[in-house]
């Protein structure tokens, strides 16, 4: 919830930045691939496994609103397909292009200039709290 209402603050600056019109713009977010791919990964496996996602806000979408719900929607909805993006990869090889693809996606986007792009990360579920250091 607390990503929708930082997504919609963004969007509302950017209109008024933009004397009153609505921009098309990008989020991406971070998830954690642990738990999210099919492939067996060790339970002590150290470093960051995690993948960027992209949810879009397009304006010349008629379906697309600003309302609270319909961001809402867009970003459930990246992260549904992110996830089952993940249950597909079967070997290292395949997540690998997977993050690789997600990472060039938001570049080529950002590199466009016509969308306004945010990034956004929380720690939250990424499983930080379990870390046994001891």
């Amino acid at each position: 919830m607390v990503t929708t209402l930082v997504w919609k603050a963004l969007i509302g600056s950017a209109v008024l930045a933009q004397r009153g019109h609505l921009r098309a713009s990008s989020f991406l977010q971070i998830m954690t691939l642990r738990g999210k791919v099919s492939m067996p990964l060790p339970e002590n496996a150290c470093g960051n496994m995690y993948m960027p996602f992209i949810s879009r806000f397009n304006t010349y979408d008629k379906n697309n609103k600003s309302k609270l719900t319909d961001i809402v929607s867009l970003l459930r909805d990246a992260k549904r397909k992110a996830i089952s993006d993940c249950t597909n990869a079967i070997n290292s090889n395949d997540v690998f292009s997977m993050v690789t693809n997600s990472y060039k996606e938001f570049y080529e986007e950002l590199n466009k200039g016509e969308v306004d792009t945010f990034k956004f990360t929380s720690w939250c579920k990424m499983g930080l709290d379990e870390t046994n250091f001891g």
